[in-house]
Protein backbone atom coordinates (compact mmCIF):
# COMPACT_ATOMS: atom_id res chain seq x y z
CA UNK A 1 0.00 0.00 0.00
CA UNK A 2 1.31 3.34 -1.39
CA UNK A 3 -0.57 6.54 0.59
CA UNK A 4 0.17 9.99 -0.56
CA UNK A 5 -0.47 13.32 0.53
CA UNK A 6 -3.88 15.10 -0.36
CA UNK A 7 -4.19 17.95 -3.14
CA UNK A 8 -4.09 21.35 -1.43
CA UNK A 9 -7.15 22.70 -1.36
CA UNK A 10 -8.66 26.74 -0.72
CA UNK A 11 -11.05 28.19 1.19
CA UNK A 12 -13.18 28.78 -1.96
CA UNK A 13 -13.16 24.97 -2.62
CA UNK A 14 -14.33 24.77 0.77
CA UNK A 15 -17.19 26.95 0.85
CA UNK A 16 -18.04 25.67 -2.77
CA UNK A 17 -17.99 22.11 -1.16
CA UNK A 18 -20.41 23.43 1.69
CA UNK A 19 -23.15 24.86 -0.69
CA UNK A 20 -22.91 21.41 -2.55
CA UNK A 21 -23.65 19.42 0.75
CA UNK A 22 -26.68 21.71 1.94
CA UNK A 23 -28.17 21.78 -1.61
CA UNK A 24 -27.82 17.40 -1.37
CA UNK A 25 -28.77 17.30 1.99
CA UNK A 26 -32.24 18.66 1.09
CA UNK A 27 -32.80 15.00 -0.60
CA UNK A 28 -30.90 13.24 1.80
CA UNK A 29 -31.60 11.20 5.07
CA UNK A 30 -27.59 10.59 5.81
CA UNK A 31 -24.60 12.60 5.14
CA UNK A 32 -21.45 10.24 5.78
CA UNK A 33 -17.87 12.73 6.54
CA UNK A 34 -15.11 9.73 6.42
CA UNK A 35 -11.25 9.75 5.99
CA UNK A 36 -8.56 11.82 6.87
CA UNK A 37 -8.71 15.76 5.70
CA UNK A 38 -6.46 17.06 2.97
CA UNK A 39 -3.78 19.59 3.83
CA UNK A 40 -4.28 23.09 5.15
CA UNK A 41 -7.94 22.31 5.77
CA UNK A 42 -9.02 23.41 9.25
CA UNK A 43 -9.38 20.71 11.35
CA UNK A 44 -13.00 21.96 12.78
CA UNK A 45 -14.31 21.24 9.06
CA UNK A 46 -16.12 17.90 9.82
CA UNK A 47 -17.86 19.63 12.59
CA UNK A 48 -19.09 22.63 11.06
CA UNK A 49 -20.62 20.73 8.45
CA UNK A 50 -22.04 18.79 10.73
CA UNK A 51 -23.74 21.73 12.84
CA UNK A 52 -24.96 23.36 9.47
CA UNK A 53 -26.58 19.80 8.48
CA UNK A 54 -28.05 19.36 12.03
CA UNK A 55 -29.58 22.63 11.79
CA UNK A 56 -31.39 21.26 9.03
CA UNK A 57 -32.43 18.54 10.11
CA UNK A 58 -30.42 15.59 8.55
CA UNK A 59 -28.36 13.16 10.51
CA UNK A 60 -24.62 13.20 10.14
CA UNK A 61 -22.30 10.35 10.49
CA UNK A 62 -18.65 10.55 11.19
CA UNK A 63 -15.43 8.81 10.62
CA UNK A 64 -12.41 10.03 11.52
CA UNK A 65 -9.19 10.47 13.39
CA UNK A 66 -7.45 13.00 15.47
CA UNK A 67 -8.38 16.80 15.79
CA UNK A 68 -11.46 16.28 13.47
CA UNK A 69 -12.50 13.74 15.44
CA UNK A 70 -12.41 15.59 18.45
CA UNK A 71 -14.01 18.36 17.22
CA UNK A 72 -16.39 16.60 14.88
CA UNK A 73 -18.33 14.58 18.03
CA UNK A 74 -18.42 18.10 19.82
CA UNK A 75 -20.44 18.64 17.03
CA UNK A 76 -22.98 15.67 18.16
CA UNK A 77 -23.02 13.76 15.12
CA UNK A 78 -26.16 11.33 14.62
CA UNK A 79 -23.20 8.43 14.46
CA UNK A 80 -19.61 8.34 15.28
CA UNK A 81 -17.91 5.01 14.04
CA UNK A 82 -14.08 5.22 14.88
CA UNK A 83 -11.69 1.96 15.37
CA UNK A 84 -10.53 0.89 18.20
CA UNK A 85 -6.99 2.83 17.61
CA UNK A 86 -9.10 6.16 16.73
CA UNK A 87 -11.01 5.40 20.01
CA UNK A 88 -8.35 5.09 21.95
CA UNK A 89 -6.84 8.55 20.75
CA UNK A 90 -9.98 10.27 21.29
CA UNK A 91 -10.65 8.72 24.97
CA UNK A 92 -6.72 9.05 26.05
CA UNK A 93 -6.46 5.63 26.86
CA UNK A 94 -5.69 2.19 25.72
CA UNK A 95 -8.21 -0.75 25.34
CA UNK A 96 -7.48 -4.26 26.76
CA UNK A 97 -11.15 -5.39 27.62
CA UNK A 98 -14.89 -5.59 27.38
CA UNK A 99 -15.19 -2.60 30.24
CA UNK A 100 -12.45 -0.34 28.16
CA UNK A 101 -14.64 -0.49 25.04
CA UNK A 102 -17.56 -0.25 27.31
CA UNK A 103 -16.13 2.86 28.85
CA UNK A 104 -15.16 4.70 25.94
CA UNK A 105 -18.43 4.27 24.21
CA UNK A 106 -19.70 6.24 27.33
CA UNK A 107 -17.11 8.63 27.19
CA UNK A 108 -17.42 9.21 23.50
CA UNK A 109 -21.48 10.01 23.81
CA UNK A 110 -20.53 12.22 26.86
CA UNK A 111 -18.59 14.39 24.48
CA UNK A 112 -21.10 15.12 21.81
CA UNK A 113 -22.04 11.50 20.01
CA UNK A 114 -25.76 10.67 20.18
CA UNK A 115 -24.47 7.17 18.91
CA UNK A 116 -21.04 5.55 18.81
CA UNK A 117 -19.97 2.25 16.64
CA UNK A 118 -16.46 0.82 17.39
CA UNK A 119 -15.19 -1.28 15.46
CA UNK A 120 -12.34 -3.68 16.46
CA UNK A 121 -10.54 -6.74 15.11
CA UNK A 122 -13.18 -9.34 16.35
CA UNK A 123 -16.32 -7.46 15.64
CA UNK A 124 -18.03 -4.16 17.70
CA UNK A 125 -19.14 -2.09 20.65
CA UNK A 126 -22.21 0.03 20.14
CA UNK A 127 -24.02 2.55 21.99
CA UNK A 128 -27.67 3.57 20.79
CA UNK A 129 -29.69 5.89 21.62
CA UNK A 130 -33.38 5.74 20.18
CA UNK A 131 -36.72 5.83 21.41
CA UNK A 132 -35.70 7.81 24.64
CA UNK A 133 -33.64 4.95 25.71
CA UNK A 134 -29.60 3.89 25.82
CA UNK A 135 -28.71 0.47 25.12
CA UNK A 136 -25.24 -0.73 24.53
CA UNK A 137 -24.20 -4.09 22.70
CA UNK A 138 -20.81 -6.17 21.87
CA UNK A 139 -21.11 -7.97 18.08
CA UNK A 140 -18.63 -10.40 17.77
CA UNK A 141 -17.96 -12.61 14.71
CA UNK A 142 -15.69 -15.93 14.63
CA UNK A 143 -11.69 -14.91 13.51
CA UNK A 144 -11.52 -15.40 9.67
CA UNK A 145 -8.36 -15.08 7.80
CA UNK A 146 -7.61 -11.96 5.97
CA UNK A 147 -6.67 -11.68 2.54
CA UNK A 148 -6.58 -7.41 2.77
CA UNK A 149 -7.49 -5.91 6.08
CA UNK A 150 -7.60 -2.35 4.51
CA UNK A 151 -10.71 -0.15 4.17
CA UNK A 152 -13.00 -2.91 7.35
CA UNK A 153 -13.76 -0.12 9.00
CA UNK A 154 -15.57 2.03 5.84
CA UNK A 155 -17.27 -1.66 4.53
CA UNK A 156 -18.44 -2.04 7.99
CA UNK A 157 -20.12 1.71 8.98
CA UNK A 158 -21.85 1.08 5.12
CA UNK A 159 -23.63 -2.30 6.09
CA UNK A 160 -24.91 -0.32 9.22
CA UNK A 161 -25.99 2.51 7.45
CA UNK A 162 -27.63 0.56 4.88
CA UNK A 163 -29.61 -1.59 7.25
CA UNK A 164 -30.80 1.30 9.47
CA UNK A 165 -31.60 3.44 6.52
CA UNK A 166 -33.91 0.35 5.70
CA UNK A 167 -35.60 0.37 9.36
CA UNK A 168 -33.87 -2.85 10.14
CA UNK A 169 -33.06 -3.76 13.73
CA UNK A 170 -30.32 -2.20 15.80
CA UNK A 171 -29.27 -6.01 16.36
CA UNK A 172 -29.81 -7.41 12.60
CA UNK A 173 -27.49 -3.86 11.55
CA UNK A 174 -25.07 -4.43 13.87
CA UNK A 175 -24.85 -8.20 12.46
CA UNK A 176 -24.68 -6.30 8.97
CA UNK A 177 -22.17 -4.25 9.93
CA UNK A 178 -19.62 -6.61 11.54
CA UNK A 179 -20.23 -9.33 8.73
CA UNK A 180 -19.72 -6.73 5.97
CA UNK A 181 -16.45 -5.62 7.49
CA UNK A 182 -15.55 -9.22 7.80
CA UNK A 183 -16.23 -9.87 4.09
CA UNK A 184 -14.34 -6.96 2.65
CA UNK A 185 -11.03 -8.58 4.43
CA UNK A 186 -11.55 -11.53 2.33
CA UNK A 187 -11.51 -9.06 -0.97
CA UNK A 188 -8.42 -7.08 -2.83
CA UNK A 189 -9.22 -3.45 -2.84
CA UNK A 190 -10.70 -1.10 -0.05
CA UNK A 191 -14.36 -1.50 0.08
CA UNK A 192 -15.18 -4.47 -2.20
CA UNK A 193 -17.26 -7.63 -0.76
CA UNK A 194 -19.11 -10.19 -2.11
CA UNK A 195 -22.98 -10.14 -0.90
CA UNK A 196 -23.27 -13.90 -0.68
CA UNK A 197 -20.49 -14.06 1.90
CA UNK A 198 -22.45 -10.58 4.14
CA UNK A 199 -24.80 -13.21 4.16
CA UNK A 200 -23.22 -16.22 5.35
CA UNK A 201 -21.36 -13.90 7.75
CA UNK A 202 -24.08 -12.17 9.46
CA UNK A 203 -25.36 -15.81 10.33
CA UNK A 204 -22.18 -16.43 12.78
CA UNK A 205 -22.50 -12.87 14.46
CA UNK A 206 -23.43 -13.24 17.66
CA UNK A 207 -25.24 -9.53 19.00
CA UNK A 208 -25.62 -9.29 22.98
CA UNK A 209 -26.99 -6.29 25.20
CA UNK A 210 -23.95 -5.12 27.75
CA UNK A 211 -24.58 -3.25 30.64
CA UNK A 212 -22.35 0.14 31.44
CA UNK A 213 -19.68 0.44 33.52
CA UNK A 214 -21.39 2.18 35.60
CA UNK A 215 -23.98 -0.12 36.49
CA UNK A 216 -21.86 -3.05 36.86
Amino acid sequence: EIYEWGPQVSREELEMLLEKIAYLARGADLVVFAGSLPRGVDPGFYAEAIRELTRRRVRAALDTEGEPLRLGVEAEPWLVSPNQSEAEGLVGQEFHDEEDFLMALDAIGELGARNVLIGHHAGAFALIREDRRTQRFEARIPSVEPVAPSGTGDAMLAGYLAARVAEESVQDALRAAVATGAAATLELGGGRFEPREVARLAGVVNVIAVESVKAR
